[in-house]
């Protein structure tokens, strides 16, 4: 046997301080939990209450980053962006979306907005009808912008049109889709009664 399984007792107790979560009451009460236990989503819906918990001002703070360093890898020596990102459409369409996360004072994603908008425009006519449809709808309204059940059901609808689309991965999310609709219906069904 040895020296630390030896001195390893389960039964002892550390002398380290532990923490302990002080969360305020849920302005829910218990309302999803009880509903949740009665349901096969509990494990999502029991969650609802630490979502629903706001960060105050200065927990969010200690998260704020500058993201020149993240973007600085797509200019070119002359500080401009990078001409290869115009032929990876899905890219430019991904640094799009990323530059709507910007903050007040951000310049490189202010111009990341403004060569990818502009890029974005100018190529969607030559496009195959998948992307075409991906870039229109991102150009109008930005993914970060719209509610994430919305955009979901509406990404399904593009993807489903994407030669190379993982139908096992299409049906898990149309299953996902449906599930949690049918679960909204029901709680609204609830709360009309």
């Amino acid at each position: 046997m040895s020296v630390a399984a030896a001195s390893f007792n389960p039964n002892s107790k550390p002398d380290l301080p532990r923490n302990v979560a002080d969360y305020p009451p849920s302005v829910w009460g218990d309302f999803f939990l009880l509903y949740a236990s009665e349901s096969r989503f509990s494990s999502t819906l029991t969650c609802l209450p630490l979502i629903l918990r706001s960060p105050s001002k200065s927990q969010v703070d200690r998260f704020n980053m500058p993201f020149g360093y993240v973007f600085k890898k797509f200019k070119d020596e002359q500080e401009n962006f990078s001409e290869g990102l115009i032929t990876n459409v899905e890219g430019m369409l991904s640094l799009f979306e990323a530059s709507h996360m910007m903050i007040h004072g951000e310049e490189i994603l202010e111009e990341a907005l403004a060569f990818t908008s502009t890029h974005l425009k100018s190529i969607s006519t030559q496009l195959s009808p998948y992307l075409a449809a991906q870039v229109k709808h991102s150009l109008t309204s930005s993914l970060r912008k719209n509610l994430p059940r919305l955009e979901a059901q509406h990404y399904i609808s593009i993807y489903e049109q994407d030669t190379s689309h993982n139908v096992i991965l299409l049906r898990l999310a149309k299953l996902d889709f449906n599930m949690l609709k049918s679960l909204h219906q029901k709680e609204f069904g609830n709360i009309c009664k």
